[in-house]
């Protein structure tokens, strides 16, 4: 270009080009950055989520060993009727140590769980029991369950102390995760370790019944042991650890280590 000469002037479709080159490289770097937050922010709300299901079980261990303190066992499962039927949940009667002495001084032990005055208190569940990670918002039902057999801690109406777990307390479940099992928080049912085969999905599928530990964490479920400490157990734990696990007349070396 020789002094004196004007710069040659790009044609309008050029610049138009240009423009829409740029705002279409702008749309794909943008949406390739969008594809990718939402898995990212899923895993860390569900890591956010887990971690307030194991201080939930926490707040539930140290409320039991309280209660194990003030009268020499953990609370039964249950307390029943003169005809042996189920009436009332441990999960009423740690009410007091769980900073919740005002809806246990409302429940009524004169009448069913699920009586006529009970049943309005059933709305009122603490958040302890309820998983953030559980799909339905919180209610009427809990996301934990006691352990329940002839050999655990609790076979239903009578419950052992922590000296009566074969020095292994840190090695003896009490209380899981239930997903899907469609407990109320006050009902009297929970897990029967004797007829529990093993994790399931944890998927927070729907069960029939409480009879086994599941979860809304996948692949995994958090499980209160009678030290009040919690591990997070896999679903292919050996279904003999498991078992053994749930039960108080274990032989030292019988032990497997989870963590």
């Amino acid at each position: 270009m020789h002094l004196g000469e004007e710069e040659p002037q790009r044609s309008g479709s050029d610049s138009r080009f240009t423009a829409v080159v740029a705002a279409t490289l702008t749309v794909s770097v943008l949406a390739t950055i969008v594809g990718l937050v939402p898995p990212a922010l899923q895993v860390a709300r569900e890591a956010s989520r887990r971690s307030q299901c194991i201080s939930n079980l926490q707040r539930i261990g140290a409320a039991m060993l309280q209660y194990e303190s003030a009268h020499g066992c953990f609370p039964p499962a249950f307390i029943a009727d003169k005809n042996g039927k189920p009436m009332h949940s441990w999960r009423v009667l740690i009410l007091p140590y769980l900073g919740c002495q005002d809806l246990y001084s409302r429940y009524r032990f004169d009448e069913p769980w699920n009586g006529p005055h009970n049943a309005t208190l059933a709305r009122q569940m603490p958040s302890v029991y309820y998983c953030p990670s559980q799909s339905a918002p919180p209610g009427e039902k809990t996301s934990y369950a006691m352990l329940v057999g002839p050999h655990g801690i609790s076979d239903g109406p009578t419950a052992h102390g922590i000296s009566d777990s074969n020095g292994e307390p840190a090695r003896t479940m009490i209380v899981a995760e239930c997903g899907g099992a469609n407990l109320n928080w006050t009902e009297p049912r929970d897990i029967d370790a004797g007829t529990m085969t093993a994790l399931s999905s944890a998927s927070g599928e729907t069960q029939p019944s409480a009879d086994v530990t599941n979860s809304w964490h996948r692949g995994v479920a958090n499980v209160l042991f009678c030290d009040g400490h919690v591990s997070t157990i896999s679903r292919l734990i050996d279904r003999k650890v498991l078992e053994t696990q749930t039960r108080i007349d274990k032989e030292p070396a019988q032990v497997a280590s989870d963590r």
